[in-house]
């Protein structure tokens, strides 16, 4: 674990993105790594949605997290996967905040939003 802070700090000297930015992606990592673990186990191993939901929850509070920090490292995949897992994991309150900051997204990112990944143009940092 420390290797990786140590590795994103130096990125992040070396880089020109803020520490927050670095620090976000991470959550949003971690989170998206949750998320599809929890999806397998779902829609593969046919494991029930009950005996899933901490996982799910677990994931849900990394989206919030690397929200919190930085929104500028979501994509509109993110968002709906963070919505989902809020969703599936019973956070109300988190999912109601995922949703907004769906809105809001999508008024941001018009083409984005009406075609998708295809109509992404360049990446932020």
């Amino acid at each position: 674990m420390r290797k990786i802070l140590y590795g994103m700090i130096l990125l992040t000297a070396f880089s020109g993105c803020s520490q927050d930015f670095w620090k976000a992606k991470y959550y949003l990592f971690k989170a998206e790594s949750a998320f599809e673990k929890a999806e397998h186990k779902r829609t593969v191993q046919k494991i029930p949605h009950d005996q899933l939901r901490g996982e799910y929850a677990r994931a849900c509070d990394d989206f919030v997290r690397a929200y919190i920090v930085n929104p500028k490292v979501f994509f509109l995949y993110h968002i709906q996967h963070g919505i989902d897992a809020c969703w599936r994991g019973g956070e109300s309150f988190n999912q109601e905040k995922m949703e907004r900051f769906e809105k809001s997204y999508m008024k941001e990112h018009p083409v984005e939003a009406e075609y998708g990944e295809m109509g992404l143009g360049g990446l932020e940092g």
